[in-house]
């Protein structure tokens, strides 16, 4: 009992140590009133101005302390001024002085007189309760005024450094920005002992600064910001490990203004003396190195008196306790109001109060009027036109359903507007409901839409404008559903379509808000409410619902609908359905195709849910090609690991479709090229590592599909944390039963800060049996073309031998089933497609059922009745307006005014004018009149605002970029027959008019909310003047008047002399351009081109001057033999004779009504002999208002084919001479001659392969090399050499305007031009009279040399090589192609290497056995081929190759070996080739006959016991015969005659054995029936019957020049040897040696380089070069595929 009061005792001390701990502000006391000066400003305006839009605000702010903790705050007398101008140092507080103070409302006063509570503890506020009549926007700037009391002076759980003079710590803080870390740097100010308990405390400086990188929460929202897009490293594995820089970079792509905030605190005896925060606040325009919106803001705290004084009541009604951070509840009541319609949000509103909504939105839209249709005069539209329709848009938000009732009472009933304004009022009021997208404006257009106030063509333009609504919910996507099953929508495709997409796009934007995933930037108050806003049940419901929608329909469209609808939402409940879709292989195939592509939203939500339901149909090659090729692009788009990539590759070594083959290859090869700008790393690793397999597969394979992905891109550096870029795609789909593509898709892909946006823009479309269409059009014009020639008479040879009926004969005798492009039922389809943010937005399709009337008639009846197109002064009118997109965040200050970041493109289009169309009065057509008068006009702005925002005031800054566009149209346009060429007549304006205009401007405003509720007020803006900018500012004027027209042209503006790459004078300078058209009392009124069209008689001056080329230009032949030269001067000479007739064309431009009548007369006159291989012309331009100027050229053109002059071959040669003179008084003349032939490199290549000896003892090699001059050897050389002659004679003032242009040449990149001393060139440029001669050679390079008198030069070398793997970076290298279009059956040695590369051992018989025919169309075949042996012992074949022009038959006479040739069972002379294309190749060993029939597409080679046909790609899946089932896919070769699958090769051919021909030995039929059949393995192989282990391609080897290279040197083989084709190997384990001689270069040299590209692809020439060392070499005898 005794130690009792010693514990009472130390209890007591401890509790007293504690209390006077240095750790507490023990300054402030009970029952002590605190007063301070509070001083706020808010600056705004580009980071590179001087003028300002300033608010400044000041109150005195009263603290009384009812106890040690709870503080009782109140605000006395609160004013406010502003300004709008030049503002020094904006982040220091000015004088009130120098601001234009501003009259406060009442109730705005009384709302910041209201006191409230808040609990202070140790420097920390919480609990604040506000009082219960105070408003959001009051309580929060309370809250920025005491968050300048708010410190900490000391670490949290450290005490060790409170007694340090100066120490820092970092430590996470609530203040009214945010949860986040805080830095805090302590400074005393004297050395006083602070263990001390005395009353006086050091003076304290501190400094805080919040680190908004690391925050826990902030309160700002954000709506449409990067809704669509993803950052590129979100899908790395979140246990992976990131670099420093990958961090930085990640918080560098995140879309967030850059904020810093700084206090700078006084402390005297724990009383906070002075407190001032100083917050910046920046939005980059494009990227920190160029200007930006920035926003200062300056709060201040000053300690004015302290004194005791008893505490007010503190009696009032007080809220629940909130804390320090900003308050978003008025923007939760907000959300609610736009997606539920709470009007809680109305009746609370402190900014704009609509009392009178219709009369407001009234006077709007008179301006809106006044400022579009109503605009007359030169300017046409104004850009005020889109700020009205943003003043309209921003109304419509805050309108209630009531005030809505009373807008459309006001505009739709009104009478104010004449008819055209009224429809541009309605339907402008439509647009505006949709882009506001609140509850109350859908319902309301929903309900319009239902009564047909608006036109269904418009509703269904108007409902997309619901695709980028900043929020949604399901209260405003239930009528949108509704709408949709409405029968206004079910008999309307198009507004159906329009309605479903929409809704579709709205639950994405709704459900897709919820996605847990890091690149999710939609940032919504409800969302932060704890309220699900897309709970599993309605995700469940809405996939439930579209399902239903798909398995009610029964038409393939409304199928295809409500997948694209389930694509577009993008939930991942809907991937089960899907499945059982995509795998119902007796659902049609475009239905499935489009299921899979309605995955293209779940890719990167459930990766392995896709991957695991796409991968095995990929996998499966009984797959439909184009399924496969949809499922594999897919699977792209899923980020693959390395496992799944290098399955899908290895899949490829074995892979018999060459379509999906190619697709596959060039998708991951264009991936692969821009991985490291579209991918995570990891997943670029993996792609590029999964090429590595690819590397063996021969390349040649893929050049016969086109069915390929090309690329061409642009990307910034990617050091640069805001990355920006462009890919531009094009892929191209075919499928192995049709020639036409099963789709084209054109994509757009755009990088963003670092983000992706995939699709951004994606047009494609999908074709299926869409040959059915195109066939039956032909073959109706065609049919009716023939009836009209039987009608003037047939020949009589029609009527004695017609291969028409042959060919249909074939199907009966042959009993051939007719191939059918598809084995489905599928109906003929067309389907468009449009998309934007991976988000359909609209789909035409065109099926016979769909079509209109008039093409359905054309197409299946080839009768085009042109009634119904005939139209009399139809009016054209309509009217539109949309947000072409609308970002919007909204964020705190450290003033408690939120600030609000907007970017915006408002665009408005209207079109006003009438069509006529009429076809004369007689019942045939002979005439057409169309008649159109337009006048379309457009205004669209970019807005860029950071704006304050308040009930207050508003005050901020924006920048804007305006353009205004009129292309007034009226013209007239007349054909009659049988002149086909057109009159045009163009009717010019008649005053003045501005076609388009461009503006830049930035501008500083600042808003007072107007007393009155029925007038929008605008802000008071200032144009910002940028000083640094004003010295560089320039005006420029300019006028013209055309000469021909009299029309005057101005072209005015002003603006800033810098570089287009500096953005800074386009982002905040002021910038105007525009161009108008002024007429005058010289101007014309009308422009007329017409023309017509003469066949004439006569002779024209051109016809002898090509004879005279040889005398007057000895030096372009001095190098040709005198036969050649004698050979072409007859050609010419005979040619000439037959030219007889001629077409004259004579085209008039004139100009009448106007004072002046110019004209401009064109007058051509051109003859050609049947092919084209000689032409001439004379073209006369007369211009007679330029002093007689003209211009005249003549010139004739011949393109022979001479025989014999370079060996057994036709070589193809060019002779022309054109002369050309222009001028008025004094003439310019330029001549060119011409003369082109075969290089002499081309020639050597020729006769090598000619003349190669094949005396060799292997029988087997001499066969190889026998086969390889006849697949080789060339029916002609081409002419690839040209030299030119070229004299001119020109004027100084030519002289002047050529200068120039050849000094632009000079300074281009020498990849492109490169003239070596261009000193030379200049002096021949410069002379008025001199001639240059020229060389062009071009094969796998373009060579250029070009000799003036002086020197000889090369000015241009470029390679031209195609490669496949190229990267396209042009439109030219993006659709060049080197492949050839023709595929290939070879019948050689009793073997046919089908059309798809399959080999089968097929011996022919004396019985004709078809090789090939078209059996696509039973009633229309084109061409057939059959062949046969001569006799049974024999080698010789016969062939019969018909048409359905002519019937061939070839074969060696067995007398005397010589070629035998039947046309039409007419024996033909050899003079007759040319007459019936057939050409003769000529060699030592063999004879080659080569026959081209352009209209069946068809070339046939023939030399007596080999065959080769080559047909184009359309007959694909419907050509028969032994040559196989020709569609790019080897397992389906060997199909028989009825379409089903052959047993064995014997049974293959006996299916297309021709046995009722009378040349046919039935005994032969007997024998093959009798023969055992051959293996099943051999043709199981071949054929791939499930057996991929065992396949074993073989294939011949191939003629190649080796290429050895070395340290300095590459050196190549003289002559080609043997060689596996790439992908093949030496079958033979040994191998046979051969010496080889090889020439060696240097490896530097032009030679080596070129030889080296060469001999990738061809057989080199060397015959002439020198041999430098021999080697042997194995050389293989047979080649194999493992």
């Amino acid at each position: 009992m005794a130690l009792r009061p010693t514990i009472l005792l130390g209890l007591l001390c401890a509790a007293l140590a504690a209390n006077l701990s240095p750790s507490l502000l023990r300054g402030y006391r009970a029952g002590h009133h605190y007063s301070y000066d509070f001083d706020g400003q808010i600056a705004s305006s580009l980071s590179n101005a001087e003028d300002y839009s300033t608010i400044r605000i000041r109150s005195q702010v009263n603290f009384d302390f009812l106890n040690d903790k709870i503080v009782l705050v109140k605000l006395e007398r609160p004013e406010l001024g502003t300004l709008n101008g030049f503002l020094d140092q904006p982040e220091r507080i000015h004088s009130f002085q120098k601001f234009e103070q501003l009259d406060v409302k009442p109730e705005h006063i009384s709302q910041l007189d209201l006191p409230f509570e808040m609990r202070y503890d140790n420097g920390q506020i919480s609990d604040i309760k506000f009082h219960r009549g105070d408003s959001v926007w009051s309580e929060n700037i309370k809250r920025s005024i005491v968050n300048l009391l708010q410190v900490q002076l000391e670490a949290p759980n450290d005490d060790s450094r409170s007694y340090q003079p100066s120490y820092f710590y970092q430590t996470n803080e609530t203040t009214i920005e945010g949860e986040c870390e805080t830095t805090y740097h302590i400074q005393k100010l004297d050395d006083s002992d602070y263990e001390s308990v005395e009353e006086n405390k050091p003076s304290v400086n501190i400094t805080k600064t919040v680190n908004f990188e690391k925050c826990q929460r902030r309160p700002e929202l954000r709506y449409n910001y990067y809704r669509h897009s993803e950052p590129l490293d979100w899908n790395s594995q979140s246990g992976k490990s990131q670099s420093n820089e990958q961090q930085k970079k990640k918080q560098a792509i995140e879309p967030v203004v850059d904020s810093i905030s700084q206090y700078e605190m006084s402390l005297e005896n724990d009383i906070v003396q002075t407190s001032k925060v100083v917050s910046k606040y920046s939005y980059d325009m494009v990227d920190k190195d160029h200007v930006s919106l920035t926003t200062f803001t300056v709060g201040q705290l000053v300690a004015k008196n302290s004194e005791k004084r008893t505490a007010p009541e503190n009696d009032f009604s007080k809220k629940t306790a909130q804390s320090l951070m900003h308050s978003n509840e008025f923007d939760l009541m907000k959300e609610r109001f736009i997606t539920e319609g709470d009007e809680e949000y109305l009746k609370q509103n402190p900014y704009l109060r609509l009392d009178n909504a219709g009369e407001v939105v009234k006077n709007i839209m008179r301006r809106l009027v006044k400022s579009s249709i109503g605009k007359e005069g030169a300017e046409g539209i104004e850009e005020d036109a889109t700020r009205q329709f943003t003043h309209l848009v921003a109304i419509l938000r805050l309108c209630s359903k009531n005030d809505i009732q009373q807008i459309h009472k006001e505009l739709f009933m009104s009478t104010d507007f004449d008819d055209k304004s009224q429809q541009f009022v309605k339907e402008i009021l439509a647009d505006a409901l949709a882009v506001a997208g609140t509850k109350n404006t859908i319902d309301h257009l929903v309900e319009k839409i239902e009564a047909a106030e608006i036109s269904s063509s418009k509703a269904a333009r108007t409902l997309e404008k619901l695709y980028k609504l900043r929020l949604t919910s399901a209260e405003m996507i239930k009528p949108i559903w509704k709408l949709c099953e409405k029968e206004v929508a079910r008999k309307n495709e198009n507004l159906k379509r329009s309605c479903y997409l929409a809704w579709s796009a709205m639950v994405n934007a709704m459900c897709g808000h919820d996605h847990e995933h890091e690149h999710d930037h939609e940032k919504w108050a409800i969302a932060s409410s704890n309220k699900q806003i897309c709970p599993s049940s309605l995700k469940q419901q809405l996939v439930q619902d579209v399902m239903q929608l798909y398995q009610q329909s029964n038409l393939k469209a409304d199928k295809i609908l409500a997948l694209k609808t389930l694509g577009n939402m993008g939930i991942d409940q809907s991937i089960d359905q899907l499945d059982k879709i995509i795998t119902d292989k007796s659902e049609d195939r475009l239905v499935r195709i489009h299921a899979i592509d309605a995955l293209r939203n779940l890719r990167d939500q459930v990766p392995q849910k896709v991957q695991r339901l796409l991968t095995p149909v990929f996998r499966d090659r009984r797959e439909r090609p184009e399924v496969r090729m949809n499922a594999f692009q897919e699977l792209l788009q899923t980020r693959p690991d390395s496992a799944l990539l290098h399955l899908l590759v290895a899949d490829m070594t074995h892979e018999t479709n060459v379509d999906v083959k190619s697709f596959v290859v060039s998708s991951l090869k264009r991936l692969a090229e821009n991985s490291d700008n579209l991918l995570d790393e990891q997943t670029a690793k993996a792609v590029k590592s999964s090429l590595l397999l690819l590397e063996q597969m021969d390349e040649s394979i893929l050049r016969q599909s086109a069915s390929k992905k090309h690329q061409i891109g642009y990307f910034s550096d990617p050091s640069n944390w805001h990355e920006f870029g462009s890919l531009l795609t094009f892929a191209s789909i075919f499928s192995n039963d049709s020639y036409l593509p099963k789709e084209i898709m054109a994509s757009l892909d755009k990088m963003m800060d670092g983000r992706l946006i995939q699709n951004n823009w994606q047009l494609g479309v999908h074709m299926q049996e869409l040959e059915q269409l195109t066939a039956r059009l032909a073959q109706n014009i065609e049919s009716k073309g023939f009836d009209d020639i039987i009608i003037r008479g047939r020949r009589s040879l029609a009527s004695e031998y017609n291969p028409v009926e042959m060919l249909k004969s074939l199907f009966n005798k042959l009993q051939l089933v007719a191939r059918q492009r598809s084995s489905s039922d599928a109906e003929p389809m067309l389907l468009f497609y449009r998309r934007h943010n991976n988000l359909d937005y609209s789909f035409l399709l065109l099926d016979e059922a769909s079509l209109p009337e008039i093409l359905k008639k054309f197409i299946l009846e080839g009768r085009l009745d042109v009634s119904a197109l005939e139209e009399n002064n139809l009016m054209i009118r309509t009217n539109g307006a949309m947000y072409d997109f609308e970002n919007q965040m909204k964020l705190p200050t450290t003033m408690g005014i939120p600030m609000v970041i907007t970017s915006r493109m408002a665009t408005i289009a209207f079109v006003d004018g009438k069509y006529s169309l009429s076809f004369g009065n007689n019942e045939k057509v002979r005439d057409a009149k169309v008649e159109l008068e337009v006048h379309p006009q457009i205004a669209t702005s970019v807005i860029v605002k950071m704006e304050v925002f308040s009930p207050l005031f508003t005050s901020g800054v924006k920048t804007i970029h305006s353009f205004q566009g009129r292309l007034p149209l009226n013209m007239n346009v007349e054909i009659k027959s049988p002149n086909v060429v057109p009159t045009i007549s163009w009717r010019l304006p008649e005053q003045e008019t501005r076609l388009f205009h461009l503006q830049s401007r930035p501008i500083t405003f600042v808003r007072v909310w107007p007393q009155k509720s029925n007038v929008f007020i605008d802000a008071k803006e200032k144009t910002l003047l940028i000083p640094k900018l004003e010295r560089l500012h320039t005006t420029k004027d300019f006028e013209a008047e055309c000469p021909f027209t009299g029309m005057q042209y101005a072209i005015e503006g002003h603006g800033y002399r810098r570089s287009f790459s500096d953005f800074d004078w386009m982002l905040s300078g002021e910038n105007a351009f525009a161009i108008k058209i002024k007429p005058t009392s010289n101007t014309a009124k009308v422009v007329r081109l017409s023309g017509e069209r003469l066949t004439l008689r006569d002779s024209i001056s051109t016809k002898q001057q090509l004879e005279k080329i040889f005398e007057q230009q000895p030096a372009l032949f001095q190098n040709q033999d005198q036969k050649e030269i004698q050979a072409l001067q007859d050609y010419i000479r005979r040619s000439n004779s037959k030219l007889t007739q001629f077409q004259k064309t004579v085209l008039k431009l004139e100009t009448s009504e106007g004072q002046n009548r110019n004209a401009i007369t064109l007058d051509l006159k051109l003859a050609c002999n049947e092919n084209a291989y000689m032409c001439l012309f004379e073209k006369d331009v007369k211009v007679d208002f330029e002093n007689g100027w003209t211009w005249k050229t003549i010139g004739q053109l011949a393109r022979p084919e001479l025989q014999n002059i370079y060996a057994n071959v036709k070589s193809g040669h060019m002779v022309g001479k054109i002369e050309s003179s222009w001028g008025s008084e004094e003439k310019n003349t330029v001549t060119l001659n011409i003369y082109g032939k075969p290089s002499e490199r081309r020639i050597n290549q020729f006769k090598s392969l000619l003349n190669k000896n094949i005396a060799v003892s292997d029988n087997f090699e001499r066969e190889n090399m026998l086969d390889e001059k006849f697949e080789q050897l060339p029916s002609m050389l081409k002419p690839n050499e040209y030299s030119m002659a070229i004299e001119h004679q020109v004027t100084d003032k030519t002289i002047q305007t050529i200068v120039p242009f050849y000094n632009w040449m000079k300074a281009c990149p020498k990849t492109s031009i490169y003239i070596p001393d261009s000193s030379k060139v200049d002096s021949a440029i410069s002379r008025r009279h001199s001639t240059l001669m020229a060389q062009l050679t071009y094969d796998s390079y373009i060579n250029l040399t070009l000799t003036t008198p002086e020197e000889r030069m090369e000015v241009l070398n470029w390679d031209s090589e195609p490669r496949l793997s190229r990267n396209p970076k042009t439109i030219v290298d993006l659709f060049a192609s080197s492949h050839d279009n023709y595929a290939k059956c070879t019948y050689k040695r009793e073997q046919i290497e089908t059309f798809d590369g399959q080999t089968i051992d097929i011996p022919l018989t004396t019985c004709y056995t078809l090789l090939a025919k078209d059996c696509g169309d039973e009633s229309n075949p084109k061409f057939g081929l059959m062949a046969k042996k001569m006799s049974k012992r024999s080698k010789d074949l016969k062939i019969k190759f018909i048409t359905q022009k002519k019937s061939f038959e070839l074969h060696k006479d067995e007398t005397s070996g010589d070629m035998v040739i039947k046309v039409n069972d007419i024996i033909i002379r050899k003079d007759e080739y040319d007459q019936y294309n057939i050409r003769k190749i000529e060699s030592s060993e063999l004879t080659i006959y080569e026959l081209k029939c352009p209209h069946a597409q068809t070339i046939l080679r023939f030399d007596g016991q080999k065959i080769i046909i080559k047909i184009a790609d359309m007959y694909m899946n419907r050509q028969c015969g032994v040559c196989g089932h020709m569609n790019n896919d080897r397992e389906d070769d060997f199909l028989k005659h009825d379409n089903t699958q052959a047993e064995s090769a014997q049974d293959f051919q006996l299916s297309y054995l021709y046995r009722v021909s009378d040349e046919c030995d039935p005994s032969v039929v007997r024998e093959l029936e009798a023969m055992k059949p051959k293996s099943r393995r051999r043709l199981d192989v071949e054929y791939n019957f499930d057996n991929e282990e065992k396949d074993r391609e073989t294939r011949n080897p191939i003629k190649k020049t080796i290429t050895v290279e070395k340290r300095n040197e590459v050196c190549f083989s003289l002559k080609p040897v043997n060689a596996c084709p790439k992908g093949f190997e030496n079958a033979d384990s040994e191998g046979k040696q051969e010496e080889v001689n090889f020439a060696c270069f240097a490896r530097s040299s032009t030679d080596a380089q070129r030889y080296l590209r060469e001999a990738r692809e061809n057989v080199l020439a060397l015959d002439d070069e020198s041999q430098d060392y021999t080697e042997k070499v194995t050389v293989p005898r047979r080649c194999i595929k493992y």
